[in-house]
């Protein structure tokens, strides 16, 4: 072979390997289109979309490699899709063990469309990307951020004059003038949730305290107890997400109080004189007590007995004898 013709042999081999080498060279060098991060909430437990458009840019560059990857220490694939001549619905799937039962991408779905992780796990929460590539495109990537809402597990209610028991329904009963302490104490939940006091609608106390990693708690001091406070209703909740609804407990303050007033009434409209030896019917009116009073009558210190009893009223069925001019006959409740 002559030099002339071995030139031209160099020559003629470098123009018909020039197509791979540029396509390879460019393939190489294309950065990937990358999109915002996409966060995506999920309730361990339930399932969850990690959204990854699949639709190819044109039918001339359609879809020939799908993958999606969990970051670890680095990016591992953790499911990939292989089209034959571009179709999705006719492409391969391959899933590693650790997902092989939960992962899985449903190509037919015309709408949120994506990987579907069923039974979501804590550990689940990671960043996520789907990469897909394309025939003679730039590929593109998805960015996920998965964030697992684990549910608190109990809510409990405590009273300070009583911090061993629970209080279920009713606290109390307590006396009017006495400072109350209630801590709700809430275990579990990730992230770590908001425990807040409320009465009603209006919101009473927002400031959590952290027990340990476990418990967190809120306590909350009332304002020395008045007669108003009977049957108030005070609601402790728990929340960590907004996709979740708020657990929550209820308690009702009981209240006990003495006497707002007395009165003894004689049956003789009014007239203070009686006469000796002759029955009467002396009236003792107790009101604003709580729980209703036991009401007994008293004659120089011995207890008189009372015919009837009814709701805030003794009746003392009473024929004076003529030793008691003057004695004060005294209710005691």
């Amino acid at each position: 072979m002559t030099r002339k013709t071995l030139q031209v042999w160099v020559c003629l081999t470098l123009l018909l390997l020039w197509p791979t080498m540029s396509t390879q060279q460019v393939s190489t060098t294309v950065k990937p289109r990358i999109s915002a991060v996409t966060v995506v909430e999920a309730v361990a437990g339930g399932g969850a979309l990690l959204p990854c458009d699949l639709e190819a840019p044109s039918p001339g560059h359609p879809v020939t490699r799908v993958d999606f990857l969990r970051k670890y220490n680095t990016f591992k694939i953790i499911y990939r899709i292989h089209t034959h001549r571009g179709s999705l619905a006719r492409a391969s799937h391959w899933v590693p063990n650790g997902f092989l039962a939960r992962a899985f991408v449903e190509t037919d779905a015309q709408e949120d469309r994506g990987l579907i992780l069923d039974d979501v796990r804590l550990q689940d929460e990671a960043e996520y990307q789907c990469r897909v590539e394309y025939r003679e495109a730039p590929p593109r990537v998805s960015l996920i951020h998965l964030k697992v809402i684990v549910v608190p597990e109990t809510l409990t209610i405590f009273s300070d004059d009583d911090p061993m028991n629970k209080i279920a329904e009713v606290a109390g009963p307590y006396t009017t003038g006495e400072r109350v302490s209630l801590s709700c104490q809430v275990t579990g939940g990730h992230p770590r949730p908001r425990v807040t006091w409320w009465e009603g609608s209006l919101l009473l106390d927002d400031v959590s305290e952290h027990e340990s990693d476990e418990v967190t708690r809120n306590d909350i001091t009332l304002e020395p107890l008045t007669r108003a406070d009977l049957n108030r209703r005070l609601t402790c909740r728990a929340s960590n997400a907004n996709i979740t609804e708020p657990m929550s407990s209820t308690v009702t303050l009981d209240l006990y109080y003495p006497p707002s007033s007395v009165e003894i009434v004689w049956d003789s409209n009014g007239e203070v004189e009686v006469l000796a030896n002759v029955p009467h019917s002396l009236y003792c009116r107790v009101q604003g007590s709580r729980p209703p009073p036991v009401v007994t009558f008293h004659l120089n210190g011995v207890q008189l007995h009372t015919e009837v009893s009814y709701l805030r009223q003794q009746v003392l069925r009473y024929c004076p004898p003529t030793e008691a001019a003057g004695v004060a006959v005294l209710p005691s409740y």
